[in-house]
């Protein structure tokens, strides 16, 4: 007698994201911690005729490593690619064909450890646009700098002469920059009692790539688990007063902090 299995598919509050960006770009990067179910997303989502491959087969992972343009005309888009970090060497074959073909979707890709790679040109992205936009900062490198000094404190209280000190810059600047990050997300200006200001990154992957922690797992052994897992909670809820909703949303573009003081709390 044979059983049978039946796997019960959870629909994501992203799979509209995934099917617009879809539409939108030829390439599209799913990146999380491993196990979380990426693939089955990607897989449930394919329309037919769109294939898939794995680099974790050491087989095929030897050809795209070894051999790049073989493996790009052996398996050609729509193309999943599963586990991308395990060959980036095939990803400038991808950009190749992507600027020859000038098509939508061809290739998504999922990676569990291309957090940092994602981040990286994020934020270069942001201040070289955003930044540039909004105000004039001259020095884009000291304010990266004063980005990682701010996620270095997050969840902590805003002492400004300690900000500045690790940032070398001087206290108005801080206090502008700082603004410029609140400003930069538009969004309304929440009031809140509390004695002490703190601060609050919420976007806790940017965070964690500023502060180069490379794992999930690393992170949760180190120092600023904590902090990190109360950044995570303001983000989700507010228990006491529901003024504070979910600050994830898919599609948001832009690092997000907050600057809670005596009389308001505002998010960037």
């Amino acid at each position: 007698m044979q059983s049978e299995v039946f796997v019960l598919y959870i629909n994501r509050a992203m799979e509209s994201s995934i099917m617009q960006i879809s539409k939108t770009f030829p390439v599209l990067l799913l990146t999380g911690p491993r196990q979380v179910g990426k693939t089955t997303l990607l897989q449930h989502l394919a329309e037919e005729g769109r294939s898939y491959v794995t680099l974790e087969d050491p087989d095929v992972r030897f050809l795209a490593k070894s051999d790049p343009g073989l493996f790009m005309q052996r398996y050609a888009p729509p193309l999943i690619i599963d586990e991308i970090q395990y060959a980036p060497e095939i990803l400038p074959y991808i950009k190749m064909h992507v600027d020859r073909s000038q098509q939508k979707g061809e290739f998504w890709l999922t990676g569990s450890q291309l957090f940092h790679m994602f981040f990286a040109s994020y934020v270069n992205t942001y201040l070289q646009r955003n930044i540039r936009d909004l105000t004039q900062v001259a020095d884009e490198l000291s304010f990266y700098n004063f980005m990682i000094a701010v996620a270095a404190r997050t969840a902590k209280p805003l002492i400004y002469s300690e900000l500045t000190k690790d940032a070398g810059i001087s206290a108005p600047t801080a206090k502008r920059w700082l603004s410029i990050l609140v400003s930069s997300n538009h969004n309304n200006v929440l009031k809140r009692t509390v004695k002490t200001p703190l601060l609050h990154f919420l976007d806790t992957g940017l965070c964690a790539h500023l502060l180069k922690w490379k794992t999930p797992e690393v992170l949760a052994r180190g120092a600023m688990a904590g902090a990190f897992f109360e950044c995570f909670c303001e983000t989700v809820v507010d228990v006491s007063s529901k003024r504070l909703r979910l600050a994830f949303f898919a599609g948001r573009h832009r690092p997000e902090c907050i600057h809670r003081d005596s009389d308001r709390l505002s998010r960037a």
